[in-house]
């Protein structure tokens, strides 16, 4: 599974704020050092606003590896984590995982949606 930190309901950002998430993997075979994946954020109407693919994002000695989005604008957004990895077991030879939740809120009110089950992916803000 991959652990992205989600933010806390009570973080506020506002429009224009520039952010940076860390992303972590918990995803048993897949490391993000060694395997392929992208990011695609997507607004509460489903409307594509940023694809990240892993050499857009940067990291650092530790192997932790980081992303920003700049300039945010009002509404709801949600990650969508797809990963590719190895899988010998798999006919196709390469497994692809996806993981969809909230990443961030920008001066928007309402309830927290895709925050009630586990997820694979979690995003948190640096």
């Amino acid at each position: 599974m991959i652990r992205m930190a989600a933010l806390q309901a009570n973080d506020m950002i506002y429009p224009g704020s520039d952010l940076k998430f860390q992303i972590t993997s918990t995803q048993p075979g897949f490391h993000l050092t060694e395997d392929d994946f992208t990011i695609v954020i997507r607004d509460q109407y489903g409307r594509k606003r940023q694809v990240i693919h892993k050499n857009d994002c940067f990291y650092d000695s530790d192997g932790r590896f980081y992303f920003t989005v700049e300039d945010v604008r009002r509404g709801v957004y949600y990650a969508f984590f797809d990963g590719s990895y190895e899988d010998d077991d798999y006919p196709k030879q390469r497994r692809v995982f996806t993981d969809v939740q909230e990443l961030y809120r920008v001066d928007y009110c309402g309830c927290p949606c895709h925050r009630e089950h586990e997820h694979t992916v979690e995003y948190g803000q640096i």
